[in-house]
């Protein structure tokens, strides 16, 4: 019986390296341990760690059991696998466990990842004396010949940090797992990172629905799924590996999420508001847990990075109860996820979330007909326990208003701008006038101010402390021209 124990290795085609712990002065040394064997092995757990590390005060606990056998904790620090009867090394297979040293407060000062492997030639592999080993600086950092021969994402399914659905892709659908796991713990990576780089993980205790294990949702690779998990997805948003096809949304569910504009016209430079629902008041949806989307829309029409989502009013909980994303993507693609992060569904219809986003301001002088055209792409539903509901995505378009050479219209009292000349504050009154937006341009045609108008609103304020001294040209926009006022601001 060979056991090889290592605190640094190069030879895992740079995937992998383990660092010492420092606790109270004192070297607690993670380890990997790798066995050819198919009888029963002890491990001797504090064989190369310092000398401060007893049974006094240091404990040791197994959270993840070998699948082929069983591993039990037995007197004077050690840890011994029994492998099942059935289980036959020769033929290549491959086991897994682990085991952590924990401080007299409960915290993980050390892990070890413990491989059981069989059918792998280690013939050229360099004996460690385990007597030898109380200085984890004097072991071989190549480590035996047999390691670089080892793909270990291959023995361990690797995590790349974000990918918490593991599907190959960091997008809004990673956002679902986590809320699916949301404080679910497991063995924390050994040096462990949120760069985008395949990470040796031990497997968790959990699988989500799609079989895809715990360990990719814990982005940080600190143990536990929580908050700082939404870090790596969007430090590493579209990094991909290699991915799944999306998934078609063409289907016969009674179940929709509908996509709304909600302006009653559109033009350059509009902002726009969206509302997104799943169901209706009188079209309850049971146990929803969250929802994922991409919206494709006219590239070329929207102003890139204006896209920003609200969940403030969304039926599936309250700020405190949800956990939401959301990205603007190249070539006209818009995503955004939100998930509950209580383990519990909720029942209602409605809105899901607000969305506005800005019309380019080039659009003048374009003639033809134009629609802004909005469709989902991709959605997903799920339960709480990551299951899928199947829905129909149903999108919206509006004609888009284009205006070749805007009428100045004759100003009959329609727009008051007051006090004139102005230092501070200026008040606008309209009457009898539908406006859209206003703009407020300097002496070398620059737009310094501009904002939409709401439907009804007469009159409002507007704090100009930014604005420097000089002659400047108030426009109120309507769907027949526009009506202009010149304003002098003093300082």
């Amino acid at each position: 019986m060979n056991q090889y124990f290592f605190t640094k290795l190069v030879g895992l085609l740079s995937l992998f390296i383990v660092i010492g712990v420092q606790l109270m002065g004192q070297d607690a040394a993670n380890d990997i341990i790798l066995v050819e064997t198919n009888e029963p092995v002890m491990i001797e757990v504090l064989a190369n760690d310092g000398t401060y590390c007893n049974s006094t005060n240091i404990s040791i606990d197994i959270p993840n059991q070998p699948v082929f056998g069983v591993a039990n904790l037995l007197e004077d620090n050690m840890v011994e696998y029994i492998p099942n009867t059935e289980a036959n090394f020769e033929d290549g297979l491959v086991d897994m466990m682990s085991y952590c040293i924990l401080d007299t407060e409960g915290n993980i000062v050390a892990t070890a990842y413990v491989f059981l492997m069989g059918g792998i030639d280690m013939e050229d592999a360099n004996d460690i004396d385990i007597e030898d080993m109380s200085d984890a600086d004097e072991v071989d950092e190549g480590g035996p010949d047999v390691l670089q021969d080892i793909d270990m994402c291959e023995v361990l399914t690797c995590v790349w940090p974000g990918d918490a659905n593991h599907d190959g892709a960091v997008n809004a659908w990673d956002l679902l797992s986590v809320g699916v796991g949301y404080e679910m713990q497991g063995p924390p990576r050994i040096d462990s990172s949120t760069e985008w780089e395949a990470q040796l993980a031990i497997d968790w205790n959990y699988n989500q629905t799609d079989g895809s294990n715990y360990k990719h949702i814990d982005g940080d690779g600190n143990g536990i799924i929580n908050m700082t998990d939404v870090t790596s997805i969007r430090q590493n948003y579209t990094s991909t590996s290699s991915g799944k096809t999306e998934d078609d949304l063409e289907n016969e569910s009674e179940i929709e999420l509908s996509l709304h504009i909600l302006n009653e016209t559109i033009s350059e430079s509009d902002t726009i508001q969206i509302q997104v629902q799943l169901g209706g008041e009188s079209d309850l949806i049971e146990d929803v847990y969250g929802v994922a989307f991409s919206i494709r829309y006219n590239e070329g029409i929207i102003q890139s990075n204006s896209f920003q989502f609200d969940y403030d009013n969304s039926w599936l909980g309250d700020n405190e109860e949800l956990l939401w994303i959301y990205k603007q993507l190249e070539g006209g693609i818009a995503e955004s996820s939100v998930v509950r992060m209580d383990h519990f569904g909720t029942t209602g219809g409605g809105i899901i979330c607000g969305a506005n986003f800005i019309m380019e301001d080039v659009l003048a002088g374009k003639t033809e007909d134009y629609s802004l055209a909005l469709e989902f792409e991709k959605v997903t539903v799920i339960k709480n326990d990551g299951s899928e509901i199947i829905v129909k995505a149903t999108g919206d378009t509006q004609e888009v208003i284009y205006a070749s050479a805007p009428t100045i219209l004759e100003n009959k009292n329609y727009l008051s701008v007051y006090p004139n000349p102005a230092i501070s504050i200026l008040n606008i009154e309209l009457d009898r006038v539908e406006a859209k937006k206003y703009e407020i341009v300097d002496t070398k045609g620059q737009i310094v101010l501009n904002a939409p108008i709401k439907k009804n609103e007469d009159s409002f304020r507007l704090n100009i402390n930014d604005l420097y001294t000089g002659v400047y040209m108030f426009r109120v926009f309507t769907a027949t021209g526009i009506i202009q006022e010149r304003i002098v601001i003093v300082r």
